[in-house]
């Protein structure tokens, strides 16, 4: 382990035992700004979580329906939407 390493280890385990071993009420106030720091990136996580569920449930249906015309064509998806493109 690289000497660097080691002492941000360190850091970081003697950090977490101060925190922990704090008051209730100080453990509480490090929680809060902790949780309002990384709030604006669990907002926007669950926003771009909720954006590619509502992408994939749209896109599904699509594919099952490419892949059954496919079989009925003996043919690949890409085929088949080139050929509806040109239409």
């Amino acid at each position: 382990m690289k000497p660097q390493n080691l002492i941000a280890l360190l850091l970081f385990i003697v950090g977490s035992v101060w925190a922990l071993t704090r008051s209730e009420r100080s453990v509480r106030n490090i929680q809060s700004t902790y949780y309002s720091a990384i709030s604006p990136f669990l907002k926007g996580g669950a926003a771009i979580e909720t954006k590619a569920s509502e992408f994939i449930q749209e896109v599904e249906p699509r594919e099952r329906s490419l892949s059954c015309a496919c079989r009925k064509n003996h043919s690949s998806p890409t085929i088949n939407m080139v050929a509806h493109r040109h239409h």
